[in-house]
Protein backbone atom coordinates (compact mmCIF):
# COMPACT_ATOMS: atom_id res chain seq x y z
CA UNK A 1 0.00 0.00 0.00
CA UNK A 2 2.64 2.53 0.74
CA UNK A 3 4.34 1.64 -2.68
CA UNK A 4 1.00 2.41 -4.46
CA UNK A 5 0.09 5.34 -2.38
CA UNK A 6 4.03 7.01 -2.98
CA UNK A 7 3.16 6.30 -7.14
CA UNK A 8 -0.38 8.14 -6.67
CA UNK A 9 1.35 10.78 -5.35
CA UNK A 10 4.35 10.88 -7.69
CA UNK A 11 1.84 10.55 -10.76
CA UNK A 12 0.00 13.53 -9.04
CA UNK A 13 3.04 15.84 -8.72
CA UNK A 14 4.07 14.81 -12.70
CA UNK A 15 1.17 15.37 -13.96
CA UNK A 16 0.75 19.15 -12.04
CA UNK A 17 4.01 19.82 -13.44
CA UNK A 18 3.37 18.99 -17.22
CA UNK A 19 0.19 20.55 -17.36
CA UNK A 20 1.43 23.15 -16.12
CA UNK A 21 4.10 23.02 -18.81
CA UNK A 22 1.57 24.59 -20.88
CA UNK A 23 0.32 27.54 -20.01
CA UNK A 24 4.05 28.55 -19.77
CA UNK A 25 4.90 26.88 -23.31
CA UNK A 26 2.16 28.82 -24.65
CA UNK A 27 3.03 32.04 -23.67
CA UNK A 28 6.65 31.84 -25.18
CA UNK A 29 5.37 30.30 -28.26
CA UNK A 30 3.18 33.67 -28.87
CA UNK A 31 5.86 35.75 -27.78
CA UNK A 32 8.69 34.66 -30.03
CA UNK A 33 5.92 34.79 -32.87
CA UNK A 34 4.80 38.19 -32.27
CA UNK A 35 8.74 39.26 -32.01
CA UNK A 36 9.68 37.33 -35.24
CA UNK A 37 6.48 39.13 -36.59
CA UNK A 38 8.22 42.13 -35.91
CA UNK A 39 11.39 41.54 -38.92
CA UNK A 40 9.99 41.69 -42.36
CA UNK A 41 12.60 39.00 -43.37
CA UNK A 42 11.30 36.46 -40.61
CA UNK A 43 7.65 35.97 -41.23
CA UNK A 44 8.18 32.59 -42.75
CA UNK A 45 9.70 31.50 -39.33
CA UNK A 46 7.56 30.02 -37.21
CA UNK A 47 7.99 28.84 -33.49
CA UNK A 48 6.43 25.64 -31.93
CA UNK A 49 7.49 25.20 -28.16
CA UNK A 50 7.49 21.86 -26.08
CA UNK A 51 8.66 21.64 -22.15
CA UNK A 52 10.54 25.34 -22.64
CA UNK A 53 12.37 24.21 -25.63
CA UNK A 54 11.67 26.54 -28.75
CA UNK A 55 11.91 25.19 -32.40
CA UNK A 56 12.26 27.74 -35.14
CA UNK A 57 11.26 26.42 -38.41
CA UNK A 58 10.77 28.44 -41.85
CA UNK A 59 13.47 29.72 -44.28
CA UNK A 60 15.32 32.99 -44.65
CA UNK A 61 17.81 34.66 -46.90
CA UNK A 62 20.81 35.08 -45.06
CA UNK A 63 22.64 33.43 -42.05
CA UNK A 64 22.32 36.96 -40.50
CA UNK A 65 18.56 36.53 -40.19
CA UNK A 66 18.74 33.18 -38.99
CA UNK A 67 20.55 34.25 -36.26
CA UNK A 68 18.07 37.13 -35.41
CA UNK A 69 15.27 34.13 -35.06
CA UNK A 70 17.40 32.26 -32.92
CA UNK A 71 18.10 35.49 -30.51
CA UNK A 72 15.04 36.65 -30.26
CA UNK A 73 13.81 32.91 -29.28
CA UNK A 74 16.50 32.70 -26.89
CA UNK A 75 15.68 36.15 -25.22
CA UNK A 76 11.87 34.85 -25.31
CA UNK A 77 12.76 32.05 -23.76
CA UNK A 78 15.45 32.37 -20.88
CA UNK A 79 17.49 29.41 -20.36
CA UNK A 80 15.78 26.62 -22.29
CA UNK A 81 17.74 24.84 -25.39
CA UNK A 82 16.46 26.38 -28.60
CA UNK A 83 16.37 23.98 -31.75
CA UNK A 84 17.03 25.91 -34.62
CA UNK A 85 15.94 24.57 -38.28
CA UNK A 86 15.74 27.59 -40.04
CA UNK A 87 16.79 26.33 -43.74
CA UNK A 88 18.34 29.22 -45.63
CA UNK A 89 16.61 29.83 -49.32
CA UNK A 90 18.06 28.05 -52.27
CA UNK A 91 19.90 30.79 -54.42
CA UNK A 92 17.77 29.91 -57.05
CA UNK A 93 15.19 31.95 -55.70
CA UNK A 94 16.76 34.45 -55.43
CA UNK A 95 16.03 36.61 -59.18
CA UNK A 96 18.17 36.02 -62.33
CA UNK A 97 18.81 39.58 -62.67
CA UNK A 98 20.85 39.94 -59.10
CA UNK A 99 22.81 37.08 -59.83
CA UNK A 100 24.15 38.25 -63.42
CA UNK A 101 24.51 41.61 -62.12
CA UNK A 102 26.85 39.60 -59.10
CA UNK A 103 28.83 38.09 -62.13
CA UNK A 104 29.21 40.92 -64.44
CA UNK A 105 30.52 42.60 -61.40
CA UNK A 106 32.94 40.43 -60.13
CA UNK A 107 34.23 40.32 -64.08
CA UNK A 108 33.98 44.16 -64.39
CA UNK A 109 36.37 43.86 -61.07
CA UNK A 110 39.01 41.74 -62.97
CA UNK A 111 38.86 44.08 -66.51
CA UNK A 112 38.80 47.22 -64.94
CA UNK A 113 42.78 46.17 -63.07
CA UNK A 114 43.74 47.42 -66.69
CA UNK A 115 42.11 50.30 -66.73
CA UNK A 116 42.76 52.40 -63.74
CA UNK A 117 40.82 55.69 -64.14
CA UNK A 118 37.64 53.49 -64.80
CA UNK A 119 34.69 52.89 -62.66
CA UNK A 120 31.67 50.84 -63.29
CA UNK A 121 28.09 50.29 -62.03
CA UNK A 122 25.75 46.90 -62.71
CA UNK A 123 22.24 47.14 -62.81
CA UNK A 124 20.21 44.63 -64.65
CA UNK A 125 22.51 44.04 -66.79
CA UNK A 126 23.26 46.79 -68.36
CA UNK A 127 26.82 48.45 -67.36
CA UNK A 128 27.79 51.83 -66.79
CA UNK A 129 31.84 52.92 -67.77
CA UNK A 130 32.76 56.29 -66.19
CA UNK A 131 36.31 58.08 -65.49
CA UNK A 132 39.00 59.08 -67.88
CA UNK A 133 40.44 56.85 -70.86
CA UNK A 134 41.86 57.18 -73.82
CA UNK A 135 40.70 56.56 -76.89
CA UNK A 136 42.89 53.34 -78.35
CA UNK A 137 42.38 52.33 -74.39
CA UNK A 138 38.46 52.54 -74.63
CA UNK A 139 38.10 50.72 -77.95
CA UNK A 140 40.39 47.47 -76.06
CA UNK A 141 37.95 48.49 -72.38
CA UNK A 142 34.26 47.93 -74.65
CA UNK A 143 35.92 44.77 -76.95
CA UNK A 144 36.58 43.30 -73.45
CA UNK A 145 33.37 43.72 -71.70
CA UNK A 146 31.33 42.56 -74.74
CA UNK A 147 33.08 39.10 -74.33
CA UNK A 148 30.92 39.24 -70.58
CA UNK A 149 27.63 39.96 -73.01
CA UNK A 150 26.03 42.60 -70.88
CA UNK A 151 22.64 43.47 -71.62
CA UNK A 152 23.69 47.07 -72.29
CA UNK A 153 26.99 49.17 -72.43
CA UNK A 154 26.27 52.70 -71.64
CA UNK A 155 30.06 54.69 -72.20
CA UNK A 156 29.97 58.03 -70.01
CA UNK A 157 33.78 58.13 -69.98
CA UNK A 158 35.36 61.10 -70.89
CA UNK A 159 37.90 60.43 -73.68
CA UNK A 160 41.61 62.15 -72.76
Amino acid sequence: MKISGFLVFLLVILGGMISGCKPRDEKIKSTVERKLQQHQDLILVSASVDKGIVTLDGAVNTDSERNIAATIADESNGTSPIVNRIRLNNPSSLSSESIKDEILTEEMVQILKDYPGVSEKVNDGIITLTGHISAKQEHNLIDAIKTLYPTDIRDQMMVK
